[in-house]
C-alpha cells in the first residue's frame, strides 16, 4: 500500500497507528519532487499553522506562471490577520525548502513562492470537497485518506466559492 505510519501508542498490546502519509506520492512540477510525508510534517511543525488549528489543509500545484504551491486550510473560525497568514506562508516556504530540489526551483525561478488561501469556515467542509473530487476520481470512499499534498491540479476551481479575503474574513 506505501502507506507510511507512526506507531503512536499501545492498547492491550496491539499498536495503536497513526498515518503519516503515501511514500509513493511525490508532486513533480519542474524537477522539485516534493513528497507527501515530507510535507505533512512541515505542515505538523509549523507554530503559525498550529495557532490557528485548521480542520482541513492540503497543499496542491498551481499552474501559473511561474507554477507554484498553494496551501488550501479551512479554519474554525472567521477571521485570521494577514501577519498570521504570512506567518504561515513563511514558515511552510522555509520548510519546504529543507527540500533541495523545491529550493532550487524557487531559486532558479522556475517555481514561485509558496501561497496560502484561506477556505471559509463558515461555508461547505473542505474536507467534503476534497472527498467528492477523490470520489469522482474513482475512489472508492474507503480509500480516501486525509492527505497533506495532492499532485494534481485544477484545485482553485473546487475550492475556489470557499476562498475568502483572509484579512477580512470576507468572500
Amino acid at each position: 500500500l506505501r502507506d507510511e505510519i507512526e506507531v503512536v501508542g499501545f492498547h492491550n498490546h496491539c499498536p495503536v497507528i497513526r498515518f503519516l502519509g503515501k511514500s509513493d506520492l511525490v508532486s513533480d512540477l519542474v524537477g522539485e519532487k516534493l513528497a507527501e510525508p515530507h510535507v505533512r510534517a512541515v505542515l505538523d511543525r509549523l507554530p503559525a499553522l498550529q495557532e490557528i488549528r485548521p480542520r482541513f489543509a492540503l497543499l496542491v500545484p498551481v499552474l501559473d506562471r511561474p507554477p507554484r504551491y498553494r496551501l488550501y486550510f479551512q479554519k474554525p473560525v472567521a477571521t485570521v490577520t494577514r501577519v498570521l497568514l504570512d506567518q504561515v506562508r513563511d514558515e511552510l516556504q522555509y520548510g519546504l525548502e529543507e527540500n533541495p530540489y523545491y529550493r532550487h526551483a524557487v531559486g532558479a525561478g522556475q517555481l514561485g513562492v509558496v501561497e496560502v488561501t484561506v477556505l471559509d469556515p463558515a461555508g461547505e467542509s473542505a474536507w467534503l470537497v476534497y472527498e467528492r473530487h477523490c470520489v469522482a476520481e474513482e475512489q472508492t470512499h474507503g480509500d480516501i485518506k486525509p492527505m497533506a499534498l495532492d499532485r494534481l491540479t485544477g484545485w482553485q476551481n473546487l475550492f475556489g466559492p470557499l476562498t475568502i479575503d483572509s484579512a477580512s474574513g470576507r468572500k
